[in-house]
């Protein structure tokens, strides 16, 4: 037999396939909320009942927002049940503007929600801000969406709180950023070197809002943390972006004015036990952190840099760098293990990443790229999509899919649900593709998107039935004995990767054969397709 590079790639194609993680995760609804303006959703969880609850911003005063503070940005919270339909919605806010960033379940069964406010009236007091200006705001919530609490925090200036985590003590900590030098912040944060810029502001508070401690940390440009989360240890991990390279940043890797992406560990005291700088010469940012089950980290965000030890970014046409999807695991104290860029040659940003149940990561976010990574987005141009990866554990592409229309759609979110799938939130502005006759008329909308659970080549073997192909090497025909459940198609293709022949296989327990009389000697590869999956896999070898 000649052993040719047809044969050698058809062999690992085929080794491939044995031992991938899983097939595509396919979607199982598409659901959206909101009204006929602007409804953005950051944030989502799965609820004790099954269902989803999500926040983020709203204008809208129709559709499903019917209790908006006067048509200014309200945060708007939509519960829903297992399948996306409505439960209740609420609007929180005041004749001025507020958002949701982030919403975290509490031990007594109902939430806390992280923002900001510029409002001071409605639901909101205790507002610090000048007119137009925002403090971050915290709100707690019941299991019903009621009320229970809330509190402003900040000065003259700009703050707001954009992630927020219940601690093991029941109290809350939050993380975003500042850029007053009264009010809360008096005496805490005077800007470096007088400039009055946004620095990274960890705040902790009892469980009814009294504030315990609070750090700002920062230099003479832009710094924000934008993800925390509390260890095992009982310390707390924030990530973000810093683009100074004075006044607390120890080391800048980028040039002046661009960001590095930035993790930082405190004790619960809220001493800074250390922090460190991650990217290259451009523009480098985290947006989401979690803790993995080694004990590590796993961030996602964004990067344009492709120097510094970075590498993998995928250039545009004219060989500059783009924006693409970064995803960086580190150890326990932040060492990196491996770093990845993921996207094409247009703009790609990851938005939100989790640890899957066996070891990988799910990462939400965007795309614009119709080439390298990118295999689903039909939308080019200056159009993206929700695009939605799934990892292995050592950052290999598992699986990645494009869902939206064609007028720009973005996941925010993403989260593993207890059947084993995937649910993500986010904003559309599309009204045809995956949200034909689904989006409700605004130029944004809140959707939920839910992916069932991918099957792995094991669990679709277990789906399919018994089959078995025998004798195997054969001199003549080959026999197909199985027990399957669902029609399936047995394929058998030569080591050039043409299919010879497709035998049907009818769903049942029976027997076919495979007539290989007229094969010449050699190696053939099968595949047994069963509901657009392909279930098992192998060789024959005719002598």
């Amino acid at each position: 037999m000649k052993f040719t590079l047809s044969y050698f790639f058809s062999f690992f194609l085929v080794l491939y396939s044995l031992n991938a993680f899983c097939q595509p995760a396919k979607k199982t609804w598409i659901k959206c909320y909101g009204g006929t303006k602007q409804d953005v959703a950051k944030s989502i969880l799965q609820t004790l009942g099954g269902g989803y609850i999500v926040a983020g911003t709203s204008n809208s005063t129709d559709d499903n927002v019917t209790d908006n503070h006067g048509g200014s940005y309200d945060l708007f919270v939509v519960r829903t049940n297992d399948t996306g339909g409505i439960g209740w919605t609420k609007s929180y806010g005041g004749s001025g503007d507020e958002d949701g960033s982030c919403i975290a379940p509490t031990k007594d069964g109902g939430y806390i929600i992280a923002g900001s406010s510029s409002s001071n009236d409605g639901d909101v007091t205790g507002n610090h801000g000048k007119s137009g200006s925002t403090d971050a705001w915290v709100i707690k919530i019941d299991a019903n969406g009621n009320k229970q609490w809330q509190k402003c925090y900040g000065g003259s200036g700009n703050e707001a709180a954009l992630s927020i985590i219940q601690n093991k003590d029941g109290g809350y900590v939050f993380v975003g950023y500042a850029s007053s030098t009264d009010g809360d912040l008096a005496a805490w944060h005077t800007g470096y070197g007088g400039a009055l810029t946004q620095d990274l502001w960890i705040v902790k508070i009892n469980d009814t809002g009294a504030i315990e401690w609070q750090k700002d940390l920062g230099g003479s440009i832009t710094d924000i943390g934008y993800s925390i989360l509390q260890t095992e240890s009982g310390n707390y991990i924030v990530a973000g972006f810093t683009q100074s390279n004075d006044g607390d940043i120890v080391k800048h890797n980028g040039r002046a004015g661009l960001a590095d992406g930035w993790l930082l560990e405190f004790s619960d005291t809220g001493k800074l036990l250390w922090q460190k700088n991650y990217g290259g010469s451009n523009e480098d940012i985290f947006y989401s952190v979690k803790q993995t089950l080694d004990k590590g980290f796993i961030t996602t965000g964004s990067t344009w840099s492709n120097d510094s030890g970075m590498s993998g970014n995928h250039p545009d046409g004219s060989g500059r760098t783009t924006d693409d999807v970064w995803v960086v695991k580190m150890d326990s104290v932040g060492n990196i293990s491996w770093q990845n860029c993921y996207g094409g040659s247009n703009y790609d940003e990851g938005r939100d990443i989790c640890q899957t149940n066996d070891g990988g990561y799910a990462i939400g976010g965007w795309s614009m790229s119709t080439d390298g990574d990118v295999t689903q987005n039909f939308v080019g141009g200056f159009g993206f999509r929700i695009w939605i990866l799934l990892l292995r554990p050592d950052g290999r592409i598992d699986w990645e899919e494009g869902f939206g229309g064609s007028s720009g759609d973005l996941a925010t979110a993403i989260k593993q649900t207890t059947d084993g799938g995937y649910v993500a939130a986010g904003r559309t502005n599309s009204g045809d593709g995956d949200f034909a006759n689904i989006s409700l008329g605004g130029p944004n909308d809140y959707f939920v998107l839910k992916l069932a659970k991918p099957l792995s080549v094991e669990d679709m073997k277990n789906n399919a039935g018994d089959i078995k192909i025998y004798p195997n090497p054969s001199q003549g025909n080959f026999t197909v004995q199985y027990h399957l459940s669902t029609d399936a198609a047995l394929e058998v293709a030569d080591v050039a990767g043409s299919v010879i022949t497709t035998i049907p296989l009818r769903k049942g327990t029976t027997q076919t054969t495979i007539n290989a009389a007229a094969w010449q000697p050699g190696m053939y590869f099968y595949k047994v397709m069963q509901n657009g999956n392909m279930v098992e896999s192998g060789k024959l070898v005719k002598k």
